[in-house]
Formats: C-alpha cells, structure tokens, sequence
C-alpha cells in the first residue's frame, strides 16, 4: 500500500492548542547553534492534554549581547522554578530540567505562532506558589505628542 500525501496534506495534528494554562513535560534539552553561529539551549515542552503536541523554549544564554543572555537567564530561572529546582550545574547545558513536570502558559506570540509565555509548578507538587511566574506585560503604550497627530 502506497502512502498519498494529498490524503493527509492540510489535516494538521487534528489537536488544536488553546490559550491558557496546560500540564507539560520537558522532553528534551539540548544545545544547538543558530545560524549566527551562536549557542542556544533549545527546551522542548511535551503538553500532556493535546497528546504530546510539541513547543519549545529557545534560551540564549551564550549570546554576544548581555541584555539578550539576561533575558535567557531570567526565563531559565522561571522554568528552574517552577520545577522546583534551585540550582544546575551548567546554565549552557541545563539537562536537569529534562522529565520534569509543569504548567505552561501557552499564548500566540507577535507572528502569531503558538508560544511558551510562562511557566508554574504543576498542581499538587508542593513547590511554593510563589514561584509562579507571571505572564509578560505587554508594552507600555508610547504617548503621543500634539506634534504627531496629522491634522
């Protein structure tokens, strides 16, 4: 029996995420290299309730850029966290997150693209609630001045 792409092309996973708080795993973590040739930790987020459905979480922690490796470092703490974990031995190589349980909070980013937007202990871990991290502000609104408007 021949496989026809044309049966399946279009159907998606048949799952469709939903904004809001979902249960998750960390799969995998690994390191990778973008395509500047910079290393990145890639974590991978199993979501228990849609079947297995896949995110992930790119944490730039070897970047040039200082503001960049601090945003890497402030979400790598949110995750470590919310998994109860206090410590790891190498920020560029955080393999004792893998096979821990948690609760993302999944959204659409500005791509529209679904997107990991925070992280909190999974219910009934025991982790203390205040390590929930709270879901990015949006920007704040830029002010307009009198000189802008085009009347």
């Amino acid at each position: 029996m021949a496989f026809n792409a044309s049966d399946w092309a279009g159907e998606g996973s048949g799952i469709e995420l939903k904004e809001g708080w979902t249960p998750a795993v960390i799969d995998e973590v690994v390191q990778k290299t973008s395509g500047a040739g910079n290393q990145y930790v890639s974590v991978r987020f199993s979501l228990t309730e849609y079947n297995g459905k896949k995110l992930w979480e790119n944490l730039n922690v070897c970047h040039p850029k200082e503001n960049v490796r601090e945003i890497a470092y402030r979400i790598l703490a949110n995750m470590m966290n919310a998994v109860g974990i206090n410590s790891i031995q190498d920020e560029k190589n955080p393999g004792e997150l893998q096979m821990h349980e948690l609760r993302i909070l999944v959204g659409r980013d500005r791509d529209g693209d679904w997107a990991v937007k925070a992280f909190e202990p999974k219910q009934g871990s025991g982790v203390a609630p205040e390590f929930r991290t709270p879901p990015a502000a949006s920007p704040a609104p830029t002010a307009v001045s009198d000189e802008d408007i085009p009347f």
